[in-house]
């Protein structure tokens, strides 16, 4: 689907790529699989932090997987501390006010 919003954003006399569509930020977006040091930042510069949501797709992943995706998410040299925030809580938090409430 993305390619195909960028496609349709090109035009013929286009001597660059363009940037990602500002429809891609009316969306969000989980961490589950793969987190890489490639799609990580790849999805940070289109959409912003404040768009991503840690996931994990457990049960469809062992329990051992989804603690190593945890850590590599931990580890992950994009994230800032404000950013692993976001990804990490407080964007669900912010998204899911009900829930907050009852965690806070």
């Amino acid at each position: 689907m993305t390619s195909l919003l960028l496609s349709a954003t090109a035009t013929a006399d286009d001597t660059h790529l363009p940037g990602p569509p500002p429809a891609l930020r009316r969306f969000h977006y989980d961490t589950a699989l793969p987190v890489s040091p490639y799609a990580t930042p790849s999805l940070i510069a289109a959409v912003g932090a404040d768009r991503v949501l840690f996931g994990t797709d457990w049960p469809a992943n062992s329990a051992r997987e989804v603690a190593l995706n945890t850590r590599d998410l931990d580890r992950d040299p994009v994230l800032d501390d404000r950013a692993h925030r976001a990804v990490d809580r407080a964007n669900a938090l912010r998204l899911l006010p009900r829930l907050a409430e009852r965690l806070t």
